[in-house]
């Protein structure tokens, strides 16, 4: 492009704004043909705008105008119309038209490169907003890494390095920030101004177009204070070309990996999500630069070239010197008090058949549920999008947390070798202890495939945890409890503190593996990070901020959407009078089958799940009275008939109501273990005088008699012995090396429950009942209900 070439016409216009002389290129051919029109001069520094505006010049053009008119008025009315004056009004006429079809046709010359010019200018700014908004919803969901990073500055004593390395890089991003927020901005302002007013004339948008090129011209200018000075301080920091030889990048990981800077997601994911939060940020002040230089016409520069180049240092600095350090593993980021249930239960995570699990989370908000993601695998351990799904199970409070009593946690840390996946977590709960069986499937990183066959299986071990309830519960974890991109795991383990009763699940990601393996490349690897709010709800647009009220509807005036009267002033449902809002979910509810529902809602609303076609309600709430906002958790089950159910919300008795965010999830419950009998009365061998009658076992006096029976239990288990005794008793469970529980019940004793827990695999387990004094022969002895599980 040749920048010393301001002429602009029609003939020559290009299809892209490449190649396009700029703003101030324009606005000089528009001078001259003014100029060339009324002989006027408009001054070498007037912009379009100004030119059109300009009250003076107008005056002077119409006053030509008018003199043309006034001359033939005058000879008109002197009444002197002879052969002479013919010509004279001949020649006048004449010239009125000629100046005033070259008015006009120079004015439709004007007005065609408006037209053609300014729609591919806003295009070209159009197309840089898709692309700046592709990054600002990275930065913006990402960069509250940066903000907590900045934020721990004040409360962590680190060294001065690390002090000076982050305060050395701090102006540069924030110039970069204002500047790209504010390029934004303007650039919004100005394509938004074009569709508005593109039916009006061109030049109305010319207002926001100048405060556009002022920022331009501010942003490239060549100083050593300029825009492109304090990327290249960033990009030096970055990368350790400072002062220190520290890069911002190393700094940032031994921030990350301090204690208590503590997020979701491993070392690794927390530290490359800061590297992509600040490469984005070059490559969205790379495109306001570039885009900057071509709003003035200014001559290209290869930033593509020069951008790459600093992105490729950064990661090359991130891949060889920072990545190595950090870990792997994830945990729970939070903890909440709660008491849970002393019952035994059982529940099974298991991801479909060719899917892995990807990450929880845990919430708390009355009642509380796991969240568990799944998905295919495509190769190199990345997540496939289109697959990804959630499964919700609830009480998992109960299953974690003990109520009154103590609850025993074995806390086996299991790591299964590389190439396996996580695809089952099986947790079992049983005479208040917890276990866990954990399965993993082979996974070929070259295909993504998962083999089913191939797998292995590892649980919980002899090492454990005793934690108690107290008066006020334990600490279960919550919070998101994945990676910070979704990645496949071959780790998982539960840690329970008996000090501070903290209970903490921790899990082992592939995510080093995928960024090695992609080299990096967040283009092609389509990182996904956990998803916001359920993925799973059955409601569509529950939270009502879609552009119409679809597929809601309502059925007459008096329900709609405010648009400013939901929580925290966004869009809610309102119905008042008879109003009612209603949205048909009866395709996607199974039979038989308990949901969890939750809604905010305010004033006096009733929420119905029902049946249009028979009346039947599936759920209903009718008491609520609420002057603010209010979330409602509560579970249902639906009935066998749903094919005309609907999510209905009124108002009781008339009066004002609310709605927001509903949501209305399938959830899986913990299942209450209903352990196997162990015991089977034909099975007793007895020696001296006894007597089995169904479930009375009866020793006499003075026979010295023993009864016994073998048992088929697990090792390291825990189970419960049941029974009630009459008389002097004695009760023994053991195996051929130990006595695994004993005890003398010397005045008898009923409905006896004792704990004790196996060792070693299998090793000949049985149970033997005596007399307290069998060595002589006792008293008369009568057990009731013996039983183990």
């Amino acid at each position: 492009m040749n920048k010393n070439n301001t002429k602009l016409s029609t003939r020559a216009l290009p299809s892209f704004i490449d190649y396009f002389n700029g703003i101030y290129g324009f606005a000089t051919g528009i001078k001259d043909i003014m100029n060339m029109i009324f002989k006027t001069d408009t001054g070498g520094d007037l912009t379009l705008d100004e030119i059109l505006k300009n009250q003076q010049l107008l005056n002077d053009i119409s006053g030509k105008l008018d003199g043309v008119n006034g001359s033939l008025n005058d000879l008109i009315a002197q009444g002197n119309l002879n052969t002479e004056l013919s010509k004279e009004i001949l020649k006048i006429a004449n010239e009125q038209n000629q100046v005033l079809n070259d008015v006009n046709n120079k004015l439709d010359a004007i007005n065609t490169m408006l037209r053609v010019y300014l729609p591919k200018l806003t295009s070209m700014l159009s197309d840089v907003m898709k692309q700046n908004y592709a990054l600002s919803l990275q930065i913006e969901y990402l960069s509250k890494q940066l903000q907590e990073i900045s934020d721990k500055l004040d409360i962590i004593n680190v060294n001065v390095l690390i002090n000076s390395t982050l305060t050395e890089i701090t102006p540069a991003y924030q110039r970069i920030k204002y500047v790209n927020e504010k390029f934004e901005e303007l650039t919004f302002a100005t394509e938004t101004s074009s569709k508005v007013k593109k039916d009006g004339s061109p030049a109305d948008i010319l207002d926001e177009l100048t405060e556009l090129t002022e920022l331009a011209k501010s942003v490239t200018k060549n100083d050593v204070d300029g825009f492109e000075f304090y990327l290249n301080t960033f990009h030096d920091v970055m990368v350790g070309n400072n002062l220190f030889g520290r890069s911002a990048l190393k700094t940032a990981s031994e921030l990350i990996t301090k204690e208590n800077v503590k997020t979701s997601g491993s070392e690794v994911g927390n530290v490359y999500n800061f590297l992509i939060v600040l490469t984005a940020l070059q490559a969205k002040a790379f495109l306001t630069l570039t885009t900057c230089r071509k709003l003035l016409g200014l001559a290209d520069i290869d930033y593509t070239s020069i951008m790459n180049e600093h992105l490729n240092k950064e990661k090359e600095e991130f891949r060889v010197n920072i990545l190595p350090t950090l870990s792997n593993t994830f945990s729970n980021p939070n903890y909440a008090k709660v008491k849970g249930s002393d019952e035994d239960a059982k529940m099974i995570v298991e991801a479909k058949p060719g899917h892995a699990l990807i990450g929880f989370e845990i919430s708390n908000d009355s009642i509380t549920v796991l969240k568990v993601y799944e998905a295919k695998l495509k190769q190199n351990y990345q997540v496939d999008k289109d697959s990804l799904s959630e499964v919700i199970y609830g009480d998992m409070d109960k299953l974690l947390c003990p109520d009154q009593s103590e609850q025993i946690y074995y806390t086996n840390n299991i790591v299964f070798p590389n190439e396996y996946v996580i695809t089952k977590i099986d947790f079992t709960k049983k005479m208040k202890t917890l276990r866990y069986e954990v399965t993993a499937n082979f996974y070929d990183s070259s295909t993504g495939e998962i083999d089913l066959n191939k797998k292995k299986v590892e649980s919980s071990e002899a090492e454990y945890r005793t934690l108690s309830a107290n008066d006020d519960g334990v600490y279960m974890p919550l919070g998101v409890i994945s990676e910070t991109f979704l990645t496949p795991i071959n780790g998982f383990g539960l840690q329970a503190d008996e000090n501070s009763r903290l209970i903490t699940l921790t899990c082992k990601s592939y995510l080093r593996e995928l960024l090695l393996a992609t080299d990096l490349s967040n283009k092609e690897t389509k990182l996904i990070v956990p998803p916001s709010g359920f993925i799973s709800n059955i409601v569509e647009n529950g939270s009502i901020e879609e552009d119409n009220l679809e597929p809601w509807k309502a059925n007459n005036k008096n329900a709609y959407v405010d648009h400013t009267g939901g929580v925290n002033g966004t869009k809610a449902l309102y119905v008042h009078k008879d109003g009612g809002i209603s949205q048909f979910i009866g395709d996607k509810l199974k039979p038989k089958t308990e949901y969890v529902i939750q809604y905010t809602v305010k004033g006096k609303p009733s929420i119905h799940l029902k049946d249009e076609n028979t009346g039947y309600i599936h759920y209903e709430d009718t008491n609520n009275n609420l002057e603010d906002y209010q979330t409602i958790n509560k579970r249902f089950t639906t009935g066998t008939d749903l094919k005309g159910v609907y999510l209905i919300l009124k108002s009781q008795n008339g009066d004002e109501a609310w709605g927001d965010n509903f949501i209305i999830l399938e959830i899986s419950p913990s299942e209450k273990l209903l352990s196997p009998e162990l015991i089977n009365t034909n099975n007793w061998t007895s020696t001296g005088s006894t007597n089995i009658s169904g479930n009375t076992l009866t020793l006499y006096q003075g026979g010295r008699g023993i009864l016994k029976q073998n048992l088929q239990l697990d090792s390291f288990s825990t189970y419960r012995v049941y029974f009630s005794v009459s008389g002097d008793a004695n009760v023994r469970i053991r195996n051929s090396r130990e006595v695994l529980f004993e005890k003398r019940y010397m005045s008898g004793a009923k409905d006896v429950s004792e704990m004790f827990t196996t060792k070693f695999e299998k090793d000949n387990f049985y149970i033997e009942l005596s007399q307290g004094n069998n060595l002589y022969g006792g008293p008369i002895v009568h057990f009731y209900d013996v039983s183990i599980k």
